[in-house]
C-alpha cells in the first residue's frame, strides 16, 4: 500500500492513498492531490506506478519538484521519501504487499486476544486484578487454557524483572490474585548455613509485612527435605502436624506449601495459609502454586549462572594480566583458588632497564612511557610462553615467578630460557618508533614463602624470602644485556647444556657471606 501524507508547517493536512496507476499533484482543481501552495503549478508533478515500483515525474513546473531536497525531473520513490513543492512536503510511504500461501494462518498484532497483551507489572501498579480481567469466551471455557495464560503472564513478568525483589513481589501479587490465601511468605535456602531465610511476607489486607510470618517449621521442613508439596485441609485437626505449635497458636485452618524447585534442586519454599477457612486449597491450587515456584526457581538459577559467568569473566580478566594461559585455565577450572601461605621451591626472575634514570632525563615522559609499555608487553608475553607468572611491575622492573602458584618441576630451566629470550628480543630491537633500551636480568632458585599476603582491603599473591632478595640484587650486578644466575639455578640447568660463565663469588649488600654466581651466555 502506498500513501502520500501532505504536511505544511510540520502539520499533517491530509493523507492520500495511491490506488490509481497515475496520480497528479498540483494546485489545479482537476489534480488528484490538491495542494494550496503559491509555488505549486496547476499540474505540478505526477506519480506513476510501474509494477511494484513508483516513479515521480516533474510536469514542467515553474519552480521545480524536489525529492529529499534534490531537484529532480524523474526518479524512483522509496519508502519515507520526502517530496517538496514550495512550502509543502509530501511524505511517501510504501509498504510492499506480502503474499501468503493458502495454508498460512496470519494474525496481526492488534488481532491477538486482549488478555495476552495485558501486563502484570502495569496492572499491579494500577491496583488492578489480572484474575478479574476480561477474557475471550474460548479461554474462559478451557481450564487448561486459563492456566496456560496465567503462567504465560507470570513467566513474561518474571523474565523481564530486573531484581530478585521484583520477581518475588510479582509472584506474591499473582498468588493473591489467583489463590484464596490470607497470608504468604517466600523463603530461600542460605547456601552457607542450609537454613531457610524469609525474603517477603505479605498479608492480603495489610500488604507487605515488616515482620516476617512465623510459619510452621514442621510443614516447611517436610517440603524441603522430602521435596514435596503439601496441602493441609484442616491444620488444627491434622495429626501429622500435632507437634507444630505455631499452627495452633496462629489458628491456621488451611495451609499450602510448595518447594521452589528447578530440576532436582530445592532453592526454598512458598508458603500460604488461610486463617478462617478449612479445606480452602485445592489440587488446582497446588498445581498452580508449584508452577509459580518453578518459574521463580528458574529465574533464580539464571541469575546465579549469570553472576557466575560475570565472576569468571572478571577473575579471568584479572588473572590474564599476570599468569600464563595454562595457569589461568587451571585457576578458573578450580573456581578461583584461595592460595594459602606455604613454602615452595621456585625460581624468581627480575629484569630491569639499564640506566633508566639517565634515559628519563634525556627523553620526554611520553617516550619513556612508550618504552616501558613496549618492555613490559614484550617481557610479559615471553614470561607467559615459558609458563611463568608476572608477580609485579616495579618502576622500570618486572618480577616473574616460575613454579608458583602451581608446582612446576622445570621452573629453573623455564626461567633461564625466558631470560635468554628477553635478552634476544632486546638486542634485536629495530626502528626508531620506540626508544631503544638495554636490560639486566637476575635469576635465582630456592625456597620461598608463597601465598595470598596483604591486608583485608588489599591482598595479592606474592613470594617472600632470601631467594627473592638475591634474585633482585644479582639483577643489578650484571652488565648490559647480561643474565646473572644463582648457584641453585646453575645446578638445575646443568643437564640442559646451556653455556655459562663462572663469575666467582660476589658480595651482595646486606649479606654476610659471599655467594657464587654465573653468567648465562646468550
Amino acid at each position: 500500500m502506498a500513501v502520500l501524507i501532505v504536511k505544511k508547517n510540520n502539520q499533517i493536512i491530509k493523507e492520500f492513498q495511491i490506488t490509481k496507476p497515475r496520480v497528479v499533484i498540483g494546485r489545479g482543481v482537476g489534480a488528484d492531490v490538491e495542494i494550496s501552495d503559491k509555488l505549486s503549478s496547476r499540474n505540478h508533478c505526477e506519480i506513476q506506478k510501474q509494477g511494484e515500483h513508483f516513479i515521480i515525474n516533474d510536469l514542467k513546473s515553474a519552480d521545480g519538484t524536489f525529492l529529499n531536497n534534490n531537484k529532480i525531473t524523474s526518479a524512483f520513490l522509496k519508502n519515507n521519501d520526502e517530496i517538496t513543492i514550495g512550502q509543502t512536503i509530501l511524505l511517501f510511504e510504501h509498504t510492499p504487499q506480502v503474499t501468503y500461501a493458502s495454508g498460512d494462518i496470519v494474525r496481526k498484532i492488534n488481532e491477538i486476544p486482549l488478555e495476552y497483551r495485558l501486563n502484570i507489572k502495569e496492572m499491579q501498579k494500577a491496583g488492578e486484578s489480572l484474575a478479574a480481567a476480561p477474557f475471550s469466551l474460548r479461554l474462559e471455557e478451557s481450564k487448561d487454557s486459563k492456566k496456560f495464560f496465567i503462567l504465560y503472564q507470570l513467566g513474561k513478568a518474571v523474565t523481564s524483572a530486573t531484581t530478585l525483589e521484583e520477581v518475588l513481589d510479582i509472584t506474591m501479587y499473582s498468588i493473591f490474585d489467583f489463590i484464596k490465601a490470607d497470608r504468604g511468605i517466600i523463603m530461600l535456602i542460605d547456601k552457607k548455613t542450609g537454613s531457610l531465610v524469609p525474603q517477603l511476607s505479605r498479608d492480603r489486607v495489610q500488604g507487605n509485612l515488616k515482620e516476617h510470618l512465623k510459619v510452621s517449621q514442621t510443614i516447611v521442613n517436610k517440603v524441603v527435605q522430602d521435596k514435596v508439596s503439601i496441602i493441609t485441609t484442616d491444620a488444627m485437626a491434622d495429626e501429622r502436624f500435632s507437634a507444630g505449635m505455631s499452627i495452633v497458636q496462629q489458628h491456621i485452618r488451611s495451609a499450602l506449601c510448595v518447594p521452589l524447585w528447578e530440576k532436582q534442586d530445592v532453592l526454598g519454599v512458598i508458603y500460604i495459609d488461610n486463617l478462617l477457612q478449612s479445606h480452602c486449597f485445592t489440587s488446582d491450587d497446588i498445581d498452580l502454586l508449584g508452577a509459580f515456584a518453578n518459574q521463580v526457581a528458574i529465574r533464580i538459577k539464571q541469575d546465579e549462572l549469570f553472576n557466575e559467568l560475570n565472576k569468571e569473566a572478571l577473575l579471568r580478566g584479572n588473572l590474564e594480566r599476570f599468569h600464563s594461559p595454562d595457569v589461568v585455565e587451571m585457576i578458573v577450572s578450580r573456581g578461583g583458588v584461595d592460595f594459602v601461605v606455604d613454602e615452595r621451591d621456585i625460581t624468581v626472575l627480575f629484569a630491569d632497564i639499564q640506566n633508566f634514570t639517565t634515559l628519563s632525563e634525556k627523553n620526554s615522559p611520553s617516550r619513556i612511557a612508550q618504552m616501558l609499555n613496549e618492555f613490559f608487553e614484550n617481557s610479559t608475553q615471553i614470561i607467559f610462553e615459558h609458563k611463568g607468572s608476572v608477580n609485579k611491575y616495579i618502576g622500570d622492573e618486572i618480577m616473574a615467578i616460575f613454579g608458583a602458584p602451581f608446582d612446576q618441576p622445570e621452573h629453573a630451566i623455564n626461567a633461564t630460557r625466558c631470560a635468554m629470550k628477553i635478552i634476544q628480543s632486546v638486542i634485536s630491537q629495530k626502528g626508531d618508533d620506540i626508544l631503544r633500551y638495554n636490560v639486566r636480568i637476575g635469576v635465582n632458585s630456592g625456597m620461598v614463602v608463597a601465598g595470598n599476603i596483604g591486608s583485608k582491603k588489599r591482598i595479592e599473591y606474592t613470594v617472600l624470602g632470601d631467594t627473592v632478595n638475591i634474585a633482585s640484587r644479582i639483577s643489578k650486578f650484571g652488565e648490559t644485556n647480561q643474565i646473572v644466575i644463582g648457584e641453585q639455578t646453575y645446578q638445575s640447568i646443568k643437564p640442559y647444556g646451556i653455556p655459562v660463565k663462572d663469575l666467582g663469588l660476589i658480595q651482595l649488600k646486606g649479606k654476610e657471606k659471599e655467594i657464587k654466581v654465573y653468567q648465562v651466555i646468550v
